[in-house]
């Protein structure tokens, strides 16, 4: 299958990672490879540990990476799941990267990702384990995905919008992601910026059903403290409850001590993780938001290990 595929702040990536000078980087997110490939392409000397749960993508990247050969390890798993690829690991790593959006590909494979998918309500990333979407929302209550919307998504009324979905569905109005959006469009108006009306909702559906968020921060722990010394973990998120994960846990690496505030001196003893922790994300130039708009909400954040 021949698939072109634009990562996101490619540039910005090597170079936060310092990918020119060599070592080993973990890819989380491999996707269909196009920042391991820029990483490999940047010296010999450099090689990637892909990891990524979608084994449509996996097949691409392999296909795509195969000219650099042995430098090259992919494992197909969720990339929370540490334990599980840190033994691939042939000397601790130099850098991982952890890109949280969603790929050109999933958007057009039909599987319910985009609002105009006619064939398909699944949005399990990993087709071989979860629930799909549409056998969710049909046997979630009105509350409890009122509530999903709500968290997930941030979404204005949802209660309103929870009860128009669950309505369509005993009308079986809703077959597929374009039914679900046109439902959506029916009780949401389009608002000033360009965004889909229906944005809100598919982002927190999809973060449930793939349990995106659970353990993300407890990863990101873990990630940092296999790095090497001076490495550096980066990850691009694309709304605010990620970026704000995110931040959180680099700003907890860098602080160390857990002590309450009103503590006269700590009593924990935990030492910061990392000697630098970025305050603001650095955020794609216009030249790329204009050549691809789908960077258009990346935020990129990254730390460096003590």
């Amino acid at each position: 299958m021949d698939y072109i595929h634009i990562p996101v702040m490619v540039k910005e990536v090597c170079e936060v990672l310092n990918v020119s000078e060599g070592g080993l980087f973990v890819d989380c997110t491999l996707g269909p490879g196009g920042h391991s490939e820029a990483i490999l392409e940047a010296t010999p000397l450099t090689n990637i540990l892909g990891i990524d749960r979608d084994s449509s993508a996996i097949e691409i990247a392999k296909n795509r990476l195969k000219k650099f050969g042995s430098r090259v390890t992919i494992l197909n798993c969720n990339f929370k799941e540490i334990d599980f690829w840190k033994p691939y690991l042939k000397e601790e790593p130099k850098g991982i990267l952890l890109d949280l959006g969603l790929s050109s590909l999933q958007l057009q494979e039909g599987r319910g990702f985009s609002f105009k998918d006619e064939k398909s309500l699944d949005m399990r990333m990993d087709t071989s384990k979860g629930i799909k979407a549409l056998e969710f929302l049909k046997n979630s209550k009105e509350q409890e995905l009122s509530e999903i919307l709500n968290k997930y998504g941030e979404v204005e009324n949802p209660h309103k919008i929870a009860k128009a979905i669950k309505s369509a569905l005993k009308e079986e109005r809703i077959k597929s992601a374009k039914d679900l959006s046109q439902v959506v469009e029916e009780v949401i108006s389009s608002k000033r910026d360009s965004k889909h009306p229906a944005t809100k909702i598919f982002q927190a559906i999809r973060i449930f059903i793939n349990e995106e968020l659970k353990g993300l921060d407890k990863f990101i722990k873990d990630a940092v403290s296999i790095l090497q010394k001076s490495g550096r973990i980066v990850v691009i998120s694309y709304h605010s409850l990620e970026d704000r994960i995110v931040k959180n846990s680099f700003r907890e690496l860098k602080k160390g001590c857990t002590c309450p505030p009103q503590f006269p001196y700590c009593i924990c003893g935990n030492e910061p993780i990392v000697s630098f922790a970025s305050k603001t994300p650095l955020r794609p130039d216009m030249n790329e938001v204009l050549t691809n708009p789908s960077s258009r909400s990346a935020r990129l954040r990254y730390a460096i290990r003590k």
